[in-house]
């Protein structure tokens, strides 16, 4: 939300007092423009944000001021019209968001209602606290069987036996001590879970109940009004959210009828014929290009589509493809007919949405503007920070050769150890191992014997060539080592003993610089990119006359 100084303010401001912030939730001045709490926390979880320490705070408050300043110079250099990729993109989301919205209006909307969600939030105003003991058919045990078992230990219950203790005896539900799983409100559990138990009185307990994840036998411990409820406007989006992974059965189903209705309503009928050639020249010219480049190479423009009322070629299929920016594995449905017809009937009836939509000036719709300004300031700003901060961070390869050279003991690599191991889990035995190679006998003969280490045994303990990092142990005492000599003890490990010997020893060496130089610029780039943009927010903060009031976060000592 955006608030216009007052008069007073103005004022106020020009007469040097903007220590003071205009009103208690204000915490940003751009130019005239104020933002709120409100607008932060649209970006930024309040609960969690309220959490992090200081400086992670002001962190994050930068990072929406450098944001929104990107947005705004943005803006002014009027980036949506000037860049032609960003301007395809945009037309391309904008399409799609539009016919999401049209869905969303005719198909979602009837299916989870305002009443529906209403209903949700009468529930969530409401916490209950439960234990079960949780019963899952695994380790051979059938679906038949953990249902006998669950109804065994219902029987105790009412028996009078103690539900925490057989919750800890026999719940596979290790994650819940004696079966407790806390206060929880509606839409935590999975939906048969969540019924039965908001279903029930204090104290109750139920029969198996059966889920996904195997049966249940539940005990309502205690129901509570939830503390700190969001209003019901506030909690609508994410209920409803929630509510659609329940619903995607019926939501699929009422979509594929609505597609059908369409199609039957149009006479849609496909080219059967024309398909297979299409793939098959698809096919033919797959190494030549993307899926776009390659179906604009098919010189043939057969009619692939009929309705009642007009007729749709190959052409209107790949500029629909390019217009709405549609992005799909190519590869699996374009060389398939079958996959191919499925493409054409997506592209179709998205095409009638999009219409549809239009005439419904769904353009003009609150959630679309909303969901569309969304992505569209985002990408405006990924192509400012491209334009701006990247591509003035690039580095050349006479800068990289020069690191290279300045750092060279940077890429060096590590020394190295050939080392063979008799590991075996007795301490004894080992200790009468290293007897007898002190007494002479032949290591590789001992440890072809001996060695239990399992994906070692039949290169007889051989470890190859090792540093000081692998090992754990073993790297570390093999680097002190001479060549051809045996450590002096057995080296203890958890689960047993290893005996080692040295054969051979490499020296570090510097890495070849081609090897190396993608590393290189990888951390010249961000050095580079961090100065560059530390020195493009001071000159926007000082460019659009930028205020933080960082009381408002009851933040102190900052600069502005």
């Amino acid at each position: 939300m955006r608030k216009t100084a007052t008069l007073f303010l103005v004022i106020t401001l020009l007469l040097g007092s903007c220590a003071k912030s205009p009103e208690p939730d204000v915490f940003l001045k751009i130019g005239s423009d104020f933002y709120n709490l409100d607008d932060f926390f649209k970006t930024n979880i309040k609960n969690n944000f309220i959490k992090l320490p200081e400086e992670t705070k002001v962190s994050k408050i930068n990072s929406f001021v450098e944001n929104k300043l990107y947005s705004i110079d943005a803006e002014k250099q009027n980036y949506e019209q000037t860049d032609s990729a960003l301007s395809v993109k945009l037309k391309g989301f904008k399409k799609n968001v539009l016919i999401q919205t049209y869905l969303n209006k005719t198909i979602l909307d009837s299916v989870i209602t305002d009443e529906y969600i209403k209903q949700i939030y009468d529930k969530t105003s409401v916490e209950v606290k439960a234990s079960h003991i949780l019963i899952k058919p695994e380790n051979k045990m059938s679906s038949e069987e953990a249902l006998a078992k669950a109804n065994d230990i219902y029987k105790k219950i009412l028996n009078g036996e103690n539900f925490t203790d057989l919750a800890n005896e026999y719940s596979a539900d290790k994650a819940a001590p004696g079966g407790d799983l806390g206060y929880f409100s509606w839409g935590k559990m999975v939906p048969a879970f969540q019924e039965k138990v908001f279903s029930m009185e204090i104290g109750e307990i139920s029969k198996p109940l059966k889920t996904q994840f195997g049966y249940h036998i539940i005990k309502l411990v205690d129901k509570r009004t939830k503390p700190k409820q969001q209003t019901f406007e506030k909690s609508k989006k994410s209920l409803k959210k929630n509510a659609i992974q329940s619903h995607r059965q019926e939501l699929n189903k009422r979509y594929l009828e609505t597609v059908e209705r369409i199609k039957k309503s149009m006479d849609y009928k496909l080219n059967n014929e024309v398909l297979p050639l299409i793939c098959d020249e698809y096919k033919d010219k797959k190494y030549k290009g993307g899926y776009l480049q390659i179906m604009k190479q098919i010189e043939a423009n057969p009619v692939i589509i009929t309705t009642k009322n007009e007729n749709f070629d190959k052409e209107w299929f790949t500029n629909k493809i390019e217009e709405y920016n549609y992005d799909f594995n190519a590869g699996k449905y374009l060389s398939d007919p079958k996959g191919l017809s499925q493409v054409l009937e997506y592209i179709f009836t998205r095409n009638i949405f999009y219409t549809n939509a239009q005439k419904m000036n769904l353009q003009d719709d609150p959630d679309f503007l909303e969901e569309y300004n969304i992505f569209k300031n985002k990408e405006i700003i990924n192509h400012y920070k491209k334009e701006n901060i990247k591509k003035l961070s690039k580095v050349s390869e006479k800068e990289l050769k020069d690191y290279y050279e300045k750092n060279k003991s940077e890429y060096m690599t590590d020394e190295k150890f050939e080392v063979r191991e008799i590991f075996v889990k007795d301490e004894s035995l080992a200790n009468e191992i290293l007897t007898k190679i002190q007494m002479g006998e032949m290591f590789e003969k001992l440890s072809d014997e001996y060695t239990e280490r399992y994906n070692k045994k039949k290169v007889k303990g051989y470890l190859g060539f090792i540093s000081n990092k692998q090992y754990g142990k073993i790297g570390k005492i093999a680097e002190k080592l001479k060549k051809d000599e045996v450590c002096k003890t057995p080296i203890k490990h958890k689960d047993g003993f290893s005996i080692i010997k040295v054969y051979d020893k490499k020296d570090a060496e510097l890495k070849d610089f081609d090897k190396v130089k993608h590393t290189i610029n990888r951390k010249l780039q961000s050095k580079k990119e961090k100065e560059v943009k530390e020195k493009l927010y001071k000159k926007l903060l000082n460019k659009y006359k930028v205020k933080i009031y960082w009381k408002t976060f009851n933040i102190k000592n900052q600069d502005s």
